[in-house]
Formats: structure tokens, sequence, C-alpha cells
């Protein structure tokens, strides 16, 4: 008899998968901020960063093929420094209910190491029956942690549509998205 390997299979067959979501450089990008200012010429919304509608767009995409493949719940979790204001969360929650999301939480704050604040809250759950991935920019303080479940997004294009079709082949979907 083969012998299965429980911390694999729990993490490849778990019933929620986990979304750990950055904002700047995943949700805006700099591309979409130049074209607004050229359109203002001020500083926009959202803190003065607008929130590209293509990134929010690919995030709802992602999380519909990911309900409609995986046939599992998907949670996002605020793991930007957005999640350390009240205002700012709630800011990210409104745009993401524009598209259908919603956040389901936000990790603790510990000193600014991110990697460890997503390892916290992954300890915390009381069921360990999980997936997760992490879409941020800036993952020097997340690699040691979790090198392997990471979509790197550039500032310059945040989460454009390579970037979800990462996302999709990270959980073994393979039709790409346009």
């Amino acid at each position: 008899m083969e012998k299965i390997d429980l911390n694999n299979y729990i993490s490849n067959n778990g019933s929620i998968i986990y979304i750990f979501l950055d904002v700047d450089g995943v949700l805006n990008s700099e591309n979409y901020i130049i074209k607004c200012y050229e359109k203002h010429y001020k500083p926009m919304h959202m803190n003065h960063v607008p929130f590209d509608p293509k990134c929010l767009n690919n995030l709802m995409l992602l999380v519909q093929e990911l309900e409609k493949h995986t046939l599992k719940d998907v949670k996002i979790i605020l793991s930007s420094t957005w999640r350390l204001s009240e205002v700012d969360y709630e800011i990210v929650n409104a745009r993401l209910a524009e598209y259908g999301l919603t956040l389901s939480g936000k990790t603790s704050y510990i000193h600014g190491e991110r990697g460890k604040e997503i390892k916290e809250y992954l300890d915390s759950l009381r069921y360990k029956c999980y997936n997760f991935i992490i879409l941020d920019d800036d993952i020097n303080d997340i690699i040691p942690y979790f090198p392997n479940n990471l979509i790197r997004t550039t500032s310059k294009t945040g989460f454009s549509k390579r970037y979800l079709n990462k996302a999709l082949k990270f959980f073994n979907i393979e039709e790409e998205v346009r």
C-alpha cells in the first residue's frame, strides 16, 4: 500500500483556499496611477492611490475560477499594510465588494514580518484543511516562510492576466484566462 504524506494531502485537498492579499502593487499599478494622474492632474482617491479595475477584475476572475474548478470556498485575507487601519481595511473591502468579493479577515501585525504574520494566521486556524496563495509584489519578508506559495506581481502592472494565469497554474488549472 502506498504511503500518503498527510501534510501534502491536506494542503492539496483542503476545503478552503486562502488568498493572502497585498494591495499596493497588486490591486493598483504604476501604469494605472500614471493614467489617472494624466487625466485628472491630481492625486486620486483611496489614500491618493487609485485601485486598478483590471487588477480587481483579475482577482475576481481568480476567485471565480478557483471556486468553479476546485469546488472549494475561497477566502481573501488582507496581508497588506492597508490592514493596519480600520478605515483602510473598509476601503479595500468596499472596492472588492464592487466585484462581488469580500475580505474574510486580516493578518496580525508582528513587527512588519508578513511571512511570520501569514504563518501565525494559518497556525491559528481551527481546521488545518486548506490551501493558500500569497499575492504580493514585495516578498523579501515572505519568501523565507513561503517560497512556494507566492505569486510575485510587479508594481508596474499589478495583478495582471499574466499573474492571474500563474495563480491558476499554481492550483493546477491549466485553462488560460485572456
